[in-house]
């Protein structure tokens, strides 16, 4: 009986093995691993990383709101208290004439004898000039250029900002630079800032032509002043490898009488842009008494009838430019 103990020992493990044993092969199945060498995260994980990752993205936007939002409510508040300080500073003046134009009933001396009867004095007028709301007005016109306007409208718009113009061209600028992208603005932008004095929009338009987001309304602006001290701001940008930009420039400068616009133009005719060429001979038609000389921009430049066309124009550019704006 002792011998067969051990036998029957090995034989019960041989048959657990048997039932309870891994299957064979299982030690040859891939477990999946990431480029490190670990296990590779579930798809589960990846969800939950790109939700905190947006949810990162939003927090961050959230936070640049609320600054805009008190940036906002701290500009609201300077503008309150410059208007309060302004109603104040009327309202002693308004009290001074009150003072002058009340009379202040004297007391007879002792005897009963009168005191002798002065004359008033003559009241002082009061300040003609009127008070204005700077802040008020620029609130007012920044919201009207973003509206279609009229020619009239424009007009007295332009009018009103001429007063307060040192403010009003930089407070405009700084709105065509946030939304260079707006059509009305940059319109009404162009057609009311043209009326307003020149020296003061020498110094902001130089700084505005630097900037690639709204230099080409700037440079169409200056056209449209047709001022040639304007005109110069635009010959350092005559140069440009900006073709789009470069264009504005020649067009502004040929709307300043500048010689030199109208060379630019002459070479934009050759342009690979249809638009580009169609600006170009519409401009140049106008200082020509409305004759294209067969130039059709809608055909390659390369091309016939163009070739020859693009040939004439530079011969009446060459005849024409010392004469073109003489008078």
């Amino acid at each position: 009986m002792k011998r067969l103990l051990p036998l029957g020992i090995l034989v019960l493990n041989a048959g657990c093995a048997a039932l309870f044993g891994p299957p064979a092969g299982i030690e040859n199945v891939p477990v999946p691993k990431d480029s490190a060498g670990g296990p590779a995260p579930s798809p589960q994980l990846v969800g939950i990383q790109a939700d905190i990752e947006q949810l990162k993205y939003v927090t961050t936007g959230m936070k640049a709101a609320v600054e805009k939002m008190e940036s906002d409510h701290r500009a609201r508040i300077e503008a309150i208290e410059r208007r309060l300080a302004q109603v104040e500073s009327a309202a002693a003046r308004l009290i001074q004439h009150l003072d002058i134009l009340s009379k202040t009933p004297t007391t007879p001396p002792a005897g009963g004898t009168k005191p002798p009867e002065e004359k008033p004095s003559a009241p002082t007028p009061p300040d003609p000039t009127p008070i204005i709301d700077t802040d008020a007005l620029l609130a007012e016109a920044t919201g009207r250029m973003r509206k279609e306007m009229r020619a009239p409208e424009q007009e007295e718009l332009a009018t009103k900002l001429a007063a307060v113009a040192t403010a009003a061209v930089p407070r405009l600028v700084e709105e065509l630079k946030v939304d260079p992208t707006h059509i009305e603005y940059s319109r009404n932008f162009q057609a009311i800032v043209s009326k307003l004095p020149t020296s003061v929009l020498a110094m902001h338009f130089k700084e505005a032509l630097g900037d690639p987001r709204m230099r080409g309304t700037i440079a169409e602006a200056i056209g449209r002043t047709g001022n040639k001290v304007l005109a110069g701001l635009l010959l350092d940008h005559s140069t440009t490898t900006d073709e789009t930009f470069r264009s504005q420039v020649a067009e502004g400068l040929a709307r300043c009488r500048h010689t030199l616009g109208v060379a630019l133009l002459v070479s934009q005719l050759s342009s690979t842009d249809e638009t580009l060429r169609m600006i170009g001979i519409l401009t140049l038609k106008k200082l020509n008494g409305g004759h294209a000389m067969g130039y059709d921009a809608r055909i390659d430049p390369t091309n016939q009838p163009n070739t020859d066309a693009i040939k004439r124009w530079n011969d009446w550019y060459a005849a024409k430019k010392d004469v073109l704006f003489k008078d």
